[in-house]
């Protein structure tokens, strides 16, 4: 229920070149999220995800056979909901990543059913995926994706909060 940016690879060549990029971590990636609660200005949350260990279909800060997971956020606003829009960039890829993190810290990922509770102000997990760019046979390619309907009434239903 992610909205936003997403690489496809057209061939063979691509398909390795990107893969490579990834693994290596060149590819930069940012996400908007609207989490619940007042978050720190900014900060980085580095638990080890995992397998949840009773429903297989979730993952969780440990659980079994953690990774490594590293994930940087800045509120971009706070809100009086209460509730903040948070930039996020992320140097892993885990499964869940973001909404695994921000739950685990206790400030869930607004409308996320699995990690958090779902919400009448929107009906999926309000996080988009909101620029991508990374470097391919010798170009540089950054792309941005605009809020989708749903995610910018979101930000337009909530009022913003006197600074923190």
């Amino acid at each position: 229920d992610t909205s936003g940016l997403l690489v496809v690879a057209r061939n063979s060549k691509a398909l390795a070149a990107l893969g490579e990029a990834f693994k290596s971590r060149h590819v930069t990636k940012e996400y908007h999220a609207v989490v619940k609660g007042h978050p720190p200005l900014q900060g980085t949350l580095t638990g080890d995800i995992g397998r949840h260990p009773v429903n297989r279909h979730m993952m969780c800060v440990g659980g079994i056979a953690p990774r490594n997971a590293h994930t940087n956020f800045e509120v971009l606003s706070y809100y009086t909901e209460p509730a903040a829009l948070l930039k996020i960039s992320i140097l892993t890829g885990r499964t869940h990543q973001i909404r695994v993190h921000c739950a685990a810290e206790g400030f869930p990922v607004m409308g996320d059913a699995t990690y958090g509770t779902a919400t009448h102000l929107i009906r999926r997990q309000a996080l988009h995926a909101h620029t991508l760019s990374f470097k391919y046979d010798g170009r540089e390619y950054s792309y941005q994706a605009p809020y989708p309907e749903d995610f910018a009434a979101l930000l337009t239903r909530l009022t913003i909060a006197e600074s923190e």
